[in-house]
């Protein structure tokens, strides 16, 4: 009932432009535009008296946002990762897209057997949409923004051929939510260990 034989491929056309700035000990920093335009857009339609197909959308769509990027060697044994997008969305697209999403992680090197990492996720609120059963239409709800901070560890033994690891993830046991309706997990905790023959 929902099929659709007319339906075209969704194309897009992307690019971007960037410059890298390299420095002495091993610090990058990165500067990136991008630019997406989207034709033949897919969506779920209702064609009238409550039928609904997949169909295509006259409609051109574009994102474009900045991305900027450091690594940086903050002395020898700690190293700092991060990266920060900003994105700019037309209202019709914007779908689980947030407009600022950080990423951060410092690595601590203890010596050359153990070592320990710290992740930063941030995400901006998002629009969601879901179908409402009552209504029969698809309703926009706004998902709050959330930060996540994540622990690990990892020690090698026996001559490097074993590595025990422990994992801590979302420390803070941050309620949120990816996608409308569906929870994630709390703080969670992961022991094991690798092993090479």
């Amino acid at each position: 009932n929902f099929g659709n034989r007319n339906l075209q491929p969704e194309e897009n056309t992307t690019f971007d432009v960037g410059a890298e700035l390299y420095l002495d000990q091993g610090m990058t920093f990165s500067f990136v535009y991008f630019n997406r335009t989207e034709d033949n857009f897919i969506d779920f339609r209702d064609t009238g008296g409550s039928v609904f197909q997949y169909q295509n959308i006259e409609e051109r769509f574009t994102a474009s946002g900045l991305e900027f990027e450091a690594q940086v060697n903050l002395i020898d044994a700690i190293k700092l990762n991060t990266n920060i997008t900003y994105t700019r969305v037309d209202e019709s697209l914007n779908l689980r897209i947030p407009e600022f999403q950080i990423n951060a992680r410092v690595n601590y090197e203890l010596n050359e057997t153990t070592y320990f990492g710290l992740t930063y996720q941030f995400n901006d609120e998002r629009n969601d949409t879901f179908f409402n059963t009552t209504s029969f239409t698809n309703e926009t709800v706004v998902l709050k923004a959330f930060s996540l901070l994540d622990f690990n560890v990892s020690h090698q033994i026996l001559n490097r051929k074993m590595t025990l690891f422990a994992n801590v993830t979302n420390i803070l046991n941050e309620d949120f939510q990816e996608l409308f309706g569906f929870t994630t997990r709390g703080r969670n905790v992961n022991v094991g260990f690798n092993l090479s023959l």
